[in-house]
């Protein structure tokens, strides 16, 4: 036994610098895990909502409070400028307002900015709603988008709306007769005057000043009453990812009817022209996203079938050439389809800004243009319709040429100036640059035969 004890001499020594790194590693996963878990210092949130509220923003508005809550944030502050936007985007994210484990703070800047429409409704969610000076809020009652609602049909979208305000108000502890005649009667106010009105809480010229004057209020989240220690709080900024700014970029009424607008254009390009491919791929792109973005906004589905109907009849007249009656059906069909596209015949909620709408100008600019592809197509037709037919009878019969490839039998000749197809009349092949004689012609195919000696190479 004694021979085996320096044979384990080593082994117990690298067993011991093992069970040594081993437990040196462990100290140091345990110091990086107690810092990761340790509290991050006091902060808040910072989310920027502009534009229509569509999906896209109540998913980024969602994803910030999940943000902040795992954070640990202080307050979650999302200051808006927003004319309305889709009801049910805007019931996503007053649930998420009301649902909030942060305290949520809605302010309405910079100078200039409002809360219209569906902006009403998530300025009265928040626990705390401030407005810069210079801003507005107010005017949710419900609309046709170009033209007045039949009042029965009116009067119940106003009257879902009104309750649904009355709850928020209750809830946060808000003036809920001037929040109803914001939906009844599209009353507004200025930030002084809805600070009086009881409508929002305050108001401040900076995000500084805001932080001020949130320190030591109290505000009530489901996990309890919560004191806001906001003095000095250092606002993180929290913007939309790129998918979200992009998608919510697409989805305004003038860039989707764009996109499929010269989505169009470049298809029926590449019916007129066809074989670049390039137009055919980037127009079946272009109208896809159009589409999509058409998705995000309330559309008349009557106006989005006169735009598929337009788009179908200019395909049409570009594959069976005729007199022009498809293809002005088809501008006339895709005109209507423009302006129809956000005119609906159904109550509009209250959250939908009162001015969605394609811009004539723009209608205007992509019709001339639809048209004048249509006018420069249709006075080819014309021309090629009156131009004589192109028959190798040009060529007369014991011209000479010159092969330009091997005849075997069949090829191409360079014969008077001009390069045609051709065919020998006795199967014997003929190589490229040797000299040929015109037999005969049909068609645009010329008959030739070899005359036995070999022209120079051009």
């Amino acid at each position: 036994m004694a021979l085996l004890v320096p044979s384990l001499a080593p082994w117990r020594r690298r067993l011991a610098l093992l069970i040594w790194a081993v437990c040196l590693a462990w100290a140091a996963a345990s110091q990086v895990a107690a810092a990761a878990m340790a509290p991050s210092p006091p902060h808040g949130l910072h989310l920027r909502v502009e534009g229509i509220i569509d999906p896209f923003v109540a998913g980024y508005v969602k994803r910030g409070l999940q943000r902040a809550e795992g954070e640990g944030a202080a307050l979650v502050v999302i200051g808006l400028d927003t004319p309305g936007g889709l009801d049910s985007s805007m019931r996503k994210i007053v649930q998420s307002l009301l649902n909030s484990q942060v305290p949520t703070v809605v302010y309405v800047s910079p100078a200039g900015a409002r809360a219209a429409s569906a902006g009403v409704f998530i300025a009265a969610a928040a626990n705390v709603a401030a407005m810069a000076p210079g801003t507005n809020l107010g005017a949710a009652h419900p609309v046709g988008v170009g033209a007045e609602l039949p009042e029965t049909l009116a009067e119940k979208a106003t009257n879902d709306a009104a309750a649904l305000i009355r709850g928020i108000a209750a809830e946060r502890g808000r003036n809920a007769q001037w929040l109803e005649e914001a939906v009844r009667r599209s009353v507004a106010a200025a930030a002084s005057e809805a600070v009086e009105l009881g409508v929002i809480d305050l108001v401040a010229a900076t995000p500084a000043e805001l932080l001020a004057q949130l320190h030591g209020r109290r505000v009530t989240t489901p996990r309890g009453s919560v004191v806001l220690e906001s003095r000095g709080l250092e606002l993180q900024a929290f913007p939309m990812n790129w998918p979200e700014r992009l998608l919510h970029v697409l989805a305004n009424p003038d860039i989707a009817f764009l996109l499929i607008s010269l989505g169009s254009l470049a298809l029926l390009l590449e019916f007129l022209v066809p074989g670049h491919v390039v137009p055919g791929i980037m127009g079946a792109f272009m109208l896809l996203i159009g589409f999509t973005a058409l998705g995000s906004l309330p559309v008349n589905w009557g106006g989005m079938a006169l735009l598929a109907l337009g788009i179908i009849f200019l395909v049409i007249e570009a594959l069976t050439p005729g007199f022009g009656a498809f293809g002005l059906a088809g501008l006339a069909a895709f005109v209507l389809g423009a302006f129809f596209l956000f005119t609906p015949f159904t109550p509009v909620a209250p959250a939908l800004p009162q001015d969605i709408r394609i811009r004539p100008w723009l209608i205007g600019a992509v019709s001339a243009a639809v048209f004048a592809v249509f006018i420069f197509y249709i006075s080819a037709v014309i021309q090629a319709r009156r131009r004589p037919p192109v028959t190798a009878l040009a060529v007369p019969v014991g011209a000479t040429g010159v092969a330009t490839s091997d005849l075997a039998p069949r090829g191409t000749v360079q014969a008077a100036s001009e390069l045609w197809s051709a065919e020998t009349v006795d199967g014997e092949p003929v190589r490229r640059g040797e000299a040929v004689e015109v037999m005969a012609a049909e068609g645009l195919v010329l008959k030739v035969r070899r005359v036995g000696r070999t022209a120079p190479e051009q």
